[in-house]
């Protein structure tokens, strides 16, 4: 899922389409052994997903996280931003 997100809204429009690879590195605990392994991944080896199965997943995290809200599991946080104003994000 990840990887859709990052080639279809991130790559092709950044780099407007032009080949582009990503590598995926995953340093996880496998939890029998406890031990870590580097386990690497390429954007250009991994399946990437359909419209209609980003749509529906993206979907049902949406309508999950609208459930956990009107529940009132999880309370906003309140983020505190100070930009820099001597360095701006974007010019």
């Amino acid at each position: 899922m990840v990887a859709t997100i990052h080639k279809r809204y991130l790559l092709d429009t950044e780099f407007y389409g032009q080949p582009a690879d990503v590598e995926y590195v995953d340093l996880s605990e496998d939890p029998t052994t406890e031990q870590r392994s580097v386990n690497r991944y390429s954007l250009s080896s991994l399946k990437l997903w359909s419209d209609e199965r980003l749509r529906d997943r993206l979907t049902l995290i949406s309508e999950a996280l609208d459930e956990v809200g009107k529940m009132g599991v999880v309370k906003p946080r309140r983020r505190i931003s100070r930009p820099d104003s001597d360095m701006p994000l974007f010019d």
